[in-house]
């Protein structure tokens, strides 16, 4: 930061170790603002902080706190970053927010989001825990606290001869050697303590034992800390493969990520909207929930022979490493169900909503859409608009040029050389098909009673004014997918969806009047 201004401090929120955290703001934003006291002959301290800048800076996820900048003054030191309106997991389980099986099912999965994209960046945590869990007024997990974090120094993990982390959050074989290996299996020990933490609602792991009987009972006699009896079997599932002994037996976090789902897709019962399992805020036996044995994932190792779940398996890894083009893929196999993955709107909204943040333009138009219909989410008329108009003011911009010279080529081959209006149909059939490609890729691969549903979902929503639904209706009309085929039908809500500035839509429209389809052929029209 170059201004001491751009930080103000407010409130103080807590205190550790090395300084204390306040709550204040950073130019117009809320803010944590994390402050140290330098001393100059403690160099542990001194590289401790730098470490942790240098970390923040790297990292750049939803579900890692997102850092601002950092700010020296004399022998202070504070670095800034996103307020999380929620405070940390920890607070939440005390509070009793976390209180349903799919609010901690969800909380799990996107902590184990967080993992996968520092374990792929190389990164690992060291002292997972529920006070380093912080959540966002929506409840959105953000991963901080990379003091004790550390860059792997090889494929096989860290070592040290310092044992860093909190103990009884700690995996045993950091406590057994003399030389700890931090490897990304130690995080996921953490992860399964974290789980406990919140099934149980508690947040000290063997609190009635001392430390010693915790290193003979746990580290080497194998015990762990004990779950309620009324738990779901997938999340119990998942606790007993983060605890295992072995290091080698216990899952990556990116498994975790894709098993959740896939093991509900074996005989898709996942339709409740969670990410993890299909339960709502009651809780069950392990025999009452469906699909989800302790022997799920030799089922899931079966089934993901198929070609089908193994390309959801291949889209989930690209997708949780913010691959747009995945994420929309992702989102379309969640919309459209069939082929062993669930229907499930809410998740494809997410994953559409992602894609769309980061630029995706085929996104931007679901997200809209799905706004408009309140499908997968909470219907917003406003949201709807916002996410239309920053698709057609992209596409305007990247197509500005083009249009341009699509416009003088139609004057041309108006007023000058007939020859060229066969070139010209020739284009504008292309572009059509562009078109369909662009908004319509969904529609080709739904069966013909899905094509009926989808069709009246879409002029519902094209009835009510949506220009994206109203050129996906054209566009049903002009194949004849849901509805009797109809030129006359397509043109009508092509028109619409121009008149209102979708740009798919006057292509399409366009198009319909150069190959004289539902119109009268018009060149100067087209």
């Amino acid at each position: 930061m170059n201004s001491e201004n751009s930080t103000q401090i407010r409130k103080l929120i807590g205190t550790g170790a090395y300084g204390a955290v306040f709550k204040g703001r950073y130019n117009t934003r809320k803010a944590a603002i994390k402050r140290f006291q330098l001393h100059q002959n403690n160099t542990d301290q001194i590289e401790t902080i730098e470490h942790e800048i240098g970390l923040l800076k790297r990292l750049q996820y939803r579900h890692i706190i997102q850092f601002y900048g950092v700010h020296r003054q004399g022998n202070e030191i504070s670095l800034v970053m996103d307020f999380a309106e929620g405070g940390s997991l920890r607070q939440a389980i005390e509070d009793s927010r976390v209180a349903g099986w799919h609010i901690k099912s969800r909380i799990a999965q996107e902590i184990a989001y967080g993992l996968a994209y520092i374990h792929h960046e190389g990164i690992l945590h060291r002292d997972l825990k529920s006070d380093n869990v912080l959540l966002s007024s929506h409840m959105e997990v953000k991963l901080c606290d990379f003091g004790l974090a550390v860059v792997k120094t090889s494929s096989s993990g860290h070592s040290t001869d310092v044992m860093r982390g909190t103990f009884r959050w700690m995996a045993p074989e950091l406590v057994l050697s003399e030389r700890p290996r931090y490897t990304t299996k130690s995080d996921m020990y953490a992860l399964g303590m974290v789980m406990w933490e919140m099934a149980t609602m508690c947040t000290v792991p063997f609190k009635a034992m001392a430390n010693n009987y915790v290193v003979a009972k746990v580290v080497h006699g194998g015990q762990r800390e004990q779950l309620p009896e009324k738990i779901p079997a997938i999340y119990q599932h998942w606790v007993d493969l983060c605890w295992k002994q072995d290091p080698s037996d216990r899952p990556d976090a990116h498994e975790v990520i894709i098993v959740d789902d896939a093991s509900s897709v074996l005989d898709g019962t996942n339709t409740a909207g969670t990410l993890w399992c299909t339960l709502t805020d009651s809780t069950h036996e392990q025999s009452m929930v469906p699909g989800v044995s302790p022997m799920v994932t030799s089922a899931f190792a079966e089934a993901r022979a198929t070609q089908p779940l193994t390309e959801f398996v291949s889209l989930s890894r690209k997708a949780v490493l913010n691959d747009a083009d995945a994420q929309l893929s992702l989102a379309k196999m969640y919309e459209i169900g069939g082929s062993g993955v669930p229907k499930d709107n809410e998740k494809a909204f997410v994953w559409y909503l992602r894609a769309a943040q980061l630029g995706n333009l085929d996104a931007m138009d679901r997200v809209s859409g799905m706004y408009a219909e309140g499908r997968g989410t909470e219907q917003s008329d406003k949201e709807a608009v916002r996410w239309q108009n920053q698709a057609t003011d992209r596409r305007r911009s990247h197509l500005h040029g083009g249009a341009d010279t699509a416009s003088h080529g139609a004057s041309q081959s108006v007023e000058s050389d007939p020859g060229d209006k066969s070139w010209f149909r020739t284009k504008s059939r292309t572009r059509l098909a562009a078109v369909k490609s662009s908004l319509g890729s969904v529609l080709n691969v739904l069966d013909t009673n899905q094509d009926r549903v989808r069709a009246r979902a879409e002029i519902e929503a094209a009835e009510r004014g949506d220009a994206r639904a109203q050129c996906s209706v054209g566009l049903m009309y002009l194949d004849g997918r849901g509805v009797k085929q109809s030129d006359d039908e397509a043109v009508k809500w092509f028109t619409k969806a121009a008149i209102q500035g979708n740009p798919n839509a006057q292509c399409g429209l366009g198009a319909m009047y150069q190959n004289g389809r539902g119109v009268e052929q018009n060149d100067a029209e087209a």
